[in-house]
Order: C-alpha cells, then sequence, then structure tokens
C-alpha cells in the first residue's frame, strides 16, 4: 500500500477547504451572537479550541452543568474533573434550557467543521514528486500497553485517512470524493460486510451451538440491522412511524433514506448506537442520551433499557456469550483471541473494584472480535496480493480501512471477474459462520463506496 500509494485530487481538497472556512466564520458569528442573547460578553481573542477556555466559559461563567460521562467512560465530577469531549457536550446539552443549547450545538458544529478543514487542508501537502500519496502503514493504536498484546489491526498514519467519516451525516464535505482513480483505472471497493458480527456468530456457534446469529447475518438474509430495528421497536416496543405501525413496514423501508427518513434513523440508530453499544460493553444508561426520540429528545434510561433488553431478547446468544467472557476473565484473568492471542486483565479482575471488573469485561467481550477482524482482513490482503492472475492485470492495493479493501485497476481488464476473483479470496477465511463482501466501483472512493 504504501508503495502503491494512490492518486488524490488538490483541487477538489481546496475548494470544500473554502467552503468549510466560510462556515467556520459563520459559525464563530453565529456563537458571539448566542451569548449577546444571555448577556456573556468574551475576549476578543477567546480561543474555542482550549479545553481550559470552554471549561471556565461553560462550568464557570455559565454553570453549566458538567457531564458525568465522556467518550472512554464516567468523569469524576465529585473530584473536579471535567470533560469536553463530543459524548459530553451532547449530555450537557440534553441537560441544558433551550437558550444553552443554541450555543452547544454551535460548538459541536465548529468542531465539526475544523476536523474537516484539518482533513481538506493537510492531504494535498502528502503528494509526492510522483503524483501520488503513500501513506506510511503499521500497527493501529489498539494495542494493549500492559501486556504488549495488539489485535494486528493496520493504519495509515501519514496521512490518517482511517479516520475520515464515511457518512454523509458526518462528513459534509464528502471528503472522500478527492479519492480518485488514476486516468484510465476504476476504484474497487470491497467491504467484508457485518464482519464483527459474523465472528460473534461464529464464536456463538462454537460455544453454545447456537445458529442464530449466524444465519441473521448468513448472505442472502435480511439486512441485520433493518431487521433488528423493525424487530426492536416495531415488535417488542410497539413504536409507530410515518402513521404506521413500525412493525408493518417491509425491511427494504428501513434503508430508504429519501421516502422513509424515520425508519431509516431507526436502522441507523440500531447500528451505529445500540448494536455496537452492546457489542463494545456499552449500558442503557449511556444509551438515554445518545437515542433520541421523534422529536429529537433523549429517550432516558428507562426507554434505552427497553430497547437494550428488546435487542438482546431477540438475539439471545449474545446475552449469552456476554455471561460467557465475564465468567471466563473471573477465572482465567484475561481473554484469548480469535487466533489465539492472549490480553492480560488481571490488573481489573483481581482489583476487587466492580467498575474495573466492568472495564475488564468490556475488553473481553471485544477483543475476540477485533483480533479477529483484523486476522481475516489480513488473510484476505495476502491472498489477493498473492493471487498471480490478479497481479498480472495490474490490480493494485491503495487502502485497508477497517474491514474494507480498496484497489485500483486498469480500465483493460476484465471488471466483472475481477471482482468476483476479490469476494472468493475475502470469503475464504474457515469460519463456522459465512463471510459476505460487498463490492462497489466508481471513479471516486466515494462514488465506490
Amino acid at each position: 500500500m504504501e508503495r502503491n500509494g494512490f492518486t488524490l485530487d488538490a483541487d477538489y481538497c481546496r475548494a470544500a477547504e473554502g467552503r468549510a472556512r466560510d462556515e467556520e466564520a459563520v459559525c464563530l458569528v453565529e456563537l458571539r451572537k448566542w451569548l449577546g442573547t444571555i448577556h456573556c460578553a468574551i475576549p476578543d481573542d477567546f480561543n474555542w479550541a482550549s479545553g481550559k477556555q470552554l471549561q471556565e466559559l461553560f462550568h464557570g461563567r455559565l454553570a453549566l452543568q458538567p457531564s458525568p460521562v465522556w467518550k472512554k467512560g464516567r468523569v469524576k465530577v465529585a473530584e473536579g474533573e471535567r470533560k469536553l469531549d463530543q459524548v459530553a457536550l451532547e449530555w450537557i446539552r440534553n441537560h441544558s434550557d433551550r437558550s444553552m443549547r443554541r450555543g452547544v450545538d454551535e460548538l459541536i458544529r465548529l468542531r465539526r467543521l475544523r476536523g474537516a478543514i484539518k482533513y481538506l487542508a493537510k492531504l494535498p501537502t502528502f503528494i509526492a514528486p510522483d503524483g501520488l500519496v503513500h501513506p506510511v502503514t503499521g500497527p493501529a493504536s489498539d494495542g494493549d500497553a500492559r501486556s504488549g498484546t495488539i489485535t494486528w489491526r493496520l493504519a495509515a498514519k501519514n496521512p490518517e485517512i482511517q479516520q475520515i467519516p464515511s457518512s454523509e451525516e458526518k462528513d459534509w464535505f464528502r471528503i472522500r470524493r478527492a479519492f480518485v482513480a488514476p486516468p484510465d483505472h476504476t476504484l474497487i471497493v470491497a467491504d467484508e460486510a457485518a464482519l464483527e458480527a459474523v465472528i460473534l456468530a461464529h464464536i456463538i456457534i462454537k460455544l453454545f451451538g447456537d445458529h442464530q446469529l449466524a444465519e441473521m447475518v448468513a448472505p442472502g438474509a435480511p439486512n441485520l440491522h433493518s431487521r433488528n430495528a423493525r424487530e426492536v421497536y416495531g415488535v417488542q416496543m410497539g413504536w409507530e412511524r410515518h402513521g404506521r405501525a413500525v412493525r408493518d413496514f417491509p425491511l427494504e423501508c428501513f434503508q430508504d433514506r429519501e421516502s422513509y427518513p424515520e425508519l431509516y434513523a431507526l436502522r441507523q440508530d440500531i447500528k451505529n448506537k445500540v448494536w455496537y453499544a452492546i457489542m463494545y460493553g456499552m449500558q442503557p444508561y449511556g444509551l438515554g442520551f445518545s437515542l433520541r426520540d421523534a422529536n429529537d429528545e433523549p429517550i432516558g434510561e428507562k426507554a434505552a433499557r427497553l430497547v437494550y433488553d428488546s435487542l438482546l431478547a431477540s438475539v439471545p446468544g449474545i446475552h449469552r456469550y456476554q455471561d460467557w467472557a465475564l465468567g471466563y476473565i473471573v477465572e482465567h484473568g484475561g481473554m484469548v483471541g480469535f487466533g489465539g492471542a492472549w490480553v492480560d486483565l488481571r490488573e481489573f479482575t483481581e482489583s476487587g473494584d466492580k467498575w474495573r471488573l466492568a472495564r475488564a469485561h468490556r475488553i473481553a467481550q471485544n477483543f475476540p472480535m477485533q483480533e479477529g477482524g483484523a486476522r481475516i482482513i489480513g488473510h484476505a490482503m495476502t491472498e489477493i496480493s498473492d493471487d498471480p492472475w490478479l497481479r498480472g492485470l495490474g490490480l493494485c492495493l491503495e487502502r485497508q480501512i477497517h474491514d474494507e479493501l480498496d484497489f485500483r485497476l486498469p480500465d483493460s481488464s476484465p471488471l466483472p471477474e475481477v471482482c468476483a476473483r476479490i469476494q472468493k479470496h475475502m470469503t475464504s477465511y474457515p469460519l463456522a459462520s459465512k463471510l459476505q463482501v460487498t463490492i462497489g466501483t466508481g471513479a471516486n472512493w466515494d462514488d465506490a463506496k
């Protein structure tokens, strides 16, 4: 990947950066207007990126309630600790009156704009004299500092392309459109669909002989997250959307953002918040703040508990696996990975602290999926790279992004046959559940994805 490099449209980056900076200026004006409406003056050189100045403004002068949670867990509020990351800001927003929410919303918007500006401004600086970007690639930062164990996931570090969002909700300037195919080439994006769920299904089969989750994520099965959204919100909770009971809608409606935005939002919540929250060991307390009702208000811990329990009830093997993982780390002091790696958790399990044990439980639940995902995608990369037919056609691997592989292929090569060969290699890893791969093609990364 370092040698192959990829082509970047610098003009697209510069134009998008200009639009982002214009919106940043508007956002800064709106923040000052907001402070004016609540009669709070700030100096001209106030730094909205300074954590210290923001804490003084939000928790000192405005006396906003400090958040007890942030992206890494609980905040020691009683000991004076304060956090203002995305998770904490959303909590503060939801526990403030409407006059304060406006400012928090603008600050969240400002941070997203500056995140986009950061990428758009620096990406063109990595273009080498040969016209390509050659990213430095190495182990991702998901290592275990105590034992030296890593999951072997890779990441591109110069530039850090792994962090570029793929969804329109998070990437307002479609940064991935700047990653383009060179002349007379096409980009191919191949994604291991629902890889962590497929790995979990394999583990549940091996541990308990339970094939339910494997059948839910098998090739040709109804979309997992659409099915879960209808089951949880429609059957288990009896919600209504678009004037009808959620349980009465066909599954394809949950993926139709244009015609059924409310159903699409439920599916995205199940996928991006509930499903992965359960996979990573999050509890209903945190979900109560991140899940929103039809009025964009937090649904609260009680309703989140219903969503959480409903999903576990519809896929009981997950809960059974969670209980097994807790028992395993208590007995053995660590967790074995999908391919045999070991993460030592005795520092937590032998501490006698329930919160530290809960943290160990979260690590243990997710470690086999993370380590297994790295092995499976690594297996696919080497299989494809070692295929003499694909090499002879000029197929080049450009990027590995989590569970996705991105290639470029000369237009003179047989595209359908190449895609079929890629799919064969990416589904060849031996599992009790079945891997499935989605493949797209296009002139840029965004279109191919």
